[in-house]
């Protein structure tokens, strides 16, 4: 079946069993905040931010609310959620 599994953004210690299970399937919403939507993005980090990436968590600029278990993304993370979705199902053939 076609399938795309977003890996939750929140935990890291499970990405690997992820990744194992699902393959390409698995989008890392959370490596990808976190590495690379800032400069793909346009988005200038801010000290805070700086800090979340040193800590290997998402931006303030891509969240809000982040407090300890409690992170929800911000309408520009959801953006990128749906553009890294899409792109994926494009690179599987599920859609053009």
């Amino acid at each position: 079946p076609r399938h795309i599994l977003i890996m939750p953004f929140y935990y890291t210690d499970q990405n690997a069993k992820f990744e194992a299970a699902f393959g390409k399937n698995a989008v890392n919403i959370r490596d990808y905040l976190v590495n690379h939507a800032a400069v793909d993005y346009d988005q200038e980090l801010s000290e805070l931010d700086l800090y979340c990436v040193r800590k290997n968590t998402v931006p303030t600029v891509f969240s809000y609310k982040q407090k300890r278990g409690d992170v929800h993304l911000s309408s520009l993370g959801y953006k990128v959620l749906a553009d890294q979705v899409y792109k994926r199902g494009v690179e599987l053939g599920y859609w053009k």
